[in-house]
C-alpha cells in the first residue's frame, strides 16, 4: 500500500511542476497569457479526446456492448457539459465587472475540473500500484506526463486573474494533491465500493466539463487577451503535448 501511495505522490507533484513552468516564465505579456489559455484548452480537450473517452469506451463496451456504451458515454458527456454551464453561473463572485467575472469564472472552473479529474485518476493509479508494482509504475509515469500540462492549465488561469506567480504555483500544487487524496481514499476507505465501470462513467462526465470549459471559456478568454493566432498556437501545442505523451507510454 505504501508503494501505491508513493506513486500517487509522484504523479501529484507533476501537476505542481507544471505550475512552476508558468511561474518561471520570464515575461507574461498578453500574448503569452493568451497562448497559455489556448494551451490549457488544448490539454483538456486532448485528454478527453485521446485518453479519457477512448479508454472509458473500450472498458464499457466490453461490459455492455458497443451501442449501449456509446449511448451511455454520450449521455454522461452531455451531463458533464451541462454541469459546467451551471458551475460557470454559480462560481462567479459578485461585485465584479463582466470581464473580470468571466476571467474569475474560468480560473475557478479550470481548477475545479482538474481537481475532479485528478481524484478518479489517483484512484486508478493507486489500484494499479497496489495490484501490480510494474503496472503501477507505468501508470504513474503516464499520469505524471500529462499532469505537467494540467499544472500549466491551472497556473495560467490563476495568473490571468491574480498576476501572482506564487498563487499560480500554490493552486497547481493544490490541484495535484487531489491525485494523492483520490489514491489514499481508494485504498483506505472506498476500495469496496469503487469499480472500474464507475470510474469510467465519472471520467466521461469530467470530459464533458473539460470540453465545455475549453470551447466556451478558455478559448474566447484567450482571444480577448491578445489574438486568435496566439490561442491557436497554444491549442495545437497543448493537444500535441498530450498526444505525444500518450504515444510515448
Amino acid at each position: 500500500m505504501a508503494y501505491a501511495i508513493w506513486l500517487c505522490t509522484v504523479a501529484s507533484a507533476a501537476t505542481g511542476a507544471g505550475g512552476l513552468i508558468v511561474a518561471l516564465c520570464p515575461g507574461m505579456s498578453g500574448r503569452t497569457l493568451a497562448f497559455f489559455q489556448g494551451f490549457a484548452a488544448g490539454v483538456m480537450t486532448g485528454i478527453s479526446a485521446f485518453n479519457m473517452l477512448p479508454n472509458s469506451f473500450a472498458s464499457l463496451s466490453a461490459e455492455m456492448g458497443t451501442l449501449r456504451a456509446a449511448a451511455c458515454l454520450s449521455g454522461l458527456f452531455i451531463c458533464g457539459w451541462a454541469v459546467s454551464v451551471v458551475l460557470a453561473r454559480i462560481s462567479v463572485p459578485d461585485g465584479c465587472g463582466r470581464e473580470e467575472n468571466a476571467m474569475k469564472s474560468v480560473c475557478i472552473i479550470t481548477t475545479m475540473v482538474i481537481v475532479m479529474h485528478n481524484l478518479p485518476e489517483g484512484m486508478l493509479t493507486a489500484f494499479s500500484g497496489y495490484s501490480d508494482r510494474s503496472l503501477g509504475a507505468d501508470m504513474a509515469f503516464a499520469v505524471a506526463l500529462h499532469n505537467i500540462p494540467e499544472g500549466v492549465a491551472v497556473a495560467s488561469s490563476v495568473m490571468c486573474v491574480t498576476s501572482s506567480r506564487i498563487r499560480a504555483v500554490v493552486h497547481s500544487f493544490a490541484a495535484g494533491m487531489a491525485e494523492l487524496a483520490g489514491g489514499a481514499a481508494a485504498l483506505l476507505l472506498l476500495h469496496n465500493f469503487i469499480t472500474p465501470q464507475l470510474l469510467n462513467c465519472v471520467l466521461a462526465v469530467i470530459s464533458g466539463i473539460m470540453v465545455q470549459v475549453s470551447v466556451c471559456q478558455l478559448i474566447p478568454g484567450g482571444v480577448k487577451l491578445h489574438s486568435k493566432s496566439a490561442v491557436l498556437c497554444g491549442i495545437i501545442a497543448g493537444a500535441a503535448t498530450i498526444f505525444l505523451g500518450i504515444l510515448i507510454i
